[in-house]
């Protein structure tokens, strides 16, 4: 099988690629992203001089690119995204342009390729902000800032080449990840860093704003079952450790006891959604559980990471 990854050189792509290639049957990789900010050719070397990975530097927003280089037949898997919240509320035309127009662009290219797959990687802020229990993936989208309006408006053109066009589509809807390689303008990443630099720990509002948290490898370990065993439609993957920010924030400061940074709570976000959770049983019912780390220890191997790799953030 033939893969296009999008986002290849990001956290969760790369990591995505590598977990891929792993596996001798997969013919052949190619990686396509743009470099931006959160994409480092750093990422990409475990992998980028293996012999079924071929990188091409790209932008989803260029269709004509899109169309030279995408192959015939191959499974086609987005993770290209402009994914802050706090950057699409300062400049949401970005937002609007990748992960909207990038997508539509991706999804015409695949049908004159005509791809095998195509898998949309989405995230649980399309469904808004919960208070009890836990969404399905039927649930209606219900997304509260410009950046989770961009991935929902992905979800429904994606749904839409579905039903119109008869493309076999996946999107998978993870809860918040984190682990080695994530830019720091992420929460977990930030709050290591700066502990690392001894500098004050920002955080919105009183720092009860709850999320479902999973290490990265295990949510790409979840994708690659659900596309080995031919999953269709949507699913929700759900981390299943909920933990508020400052709860986040007392975790590291065990893990990190020689830190002296302190907390610092600032303006709330604009919009800021309180509380994120996904049902595990749809995924369960069918699959079966996926082991997965802990949350102390996907921590700490997250902050292990961060120690040893300084030049890198």
């Amino acid at each position: 099988m033939k893969y296009f990854v999008t986002g290849c050189a990001g956290f969760i792509g790369s990591e995505f690629v590598a977990q891929l290639l792993s596996d001798e049957n997969t013919e052949l990789v190619i990686g396509f992203d743009a470099l931006t900010y959160a994409g480092k050719t750093s990422n990409m070397s475990d992998f980028a001089r293996h012999n079924r990975f071929d990188f091409i530097r790209g932008d989803i927003a260029d269709s004509k690119h899109l169309e030279e280089v995408m192959p015939e037949n191959a499974t086609i898997i987005n993770f290209a995204a402009e994914s802050h919240v706090d950057r699409s509320i300062e400049n949401p035309n970005i937002f609007l342009e990748t992960n909207i127009i990038g997508v539509g662009n991706l999804l015409n290219v695949s049908l004159k390729k005509s791809a095998a797959k195509f898998v949309q990687i989405s995230t649980d802020e399309v469904l808004g902000s919960i208070d009890k229990g836990s969404w399905k993936s039927s649930d209606p989208l219900l997304p509260n800032s410009p950046y989770s309006a961009s991935k929902a408006s992905a979800e429904l053109l994606v749904r839409s080449y579905g039903r119109t066009y008869g493309l076999s589509f996946l999107i998978t809807r993870s809860s918040n990840n984190y682990g080695p390689r994530q830019a720091t303008e992420k929460l977990i990443p930030k709050l290591i860093t700066s502990m690392l630099q001894d500098l004050p720990l920002t955080i919105y509002g009183n720092g009860m704003n709850i999320r479902e948290w999973m290490h990265v490898s295990d949510n790409v370990k979840i994708i690659l079952n659900l596309l080995k065993k031919g999953g269709e439609g949507v699913w929700n993957i759900p981390g299943g450790h909920e933990r508020n920010n400052c709860e986040i924030v007392e975790i590291l400061r065990g893990l990190i006891p020689e830190s002296k940074s302190e907390t610092v709570y600032v303006q709330d976000r604009l919009g800021h959604d309180l509380r994120y959770s996904m049902d595990p049983s749809e995924y369960q019912s069918k699959y079966g559980n996926l082991e997965q780390l802990s949350l102390m220890a996907g921590l700490q191997d997250t902050i292990t990471w961060y120690r040893t790799n300084r030049g890198h953030w």
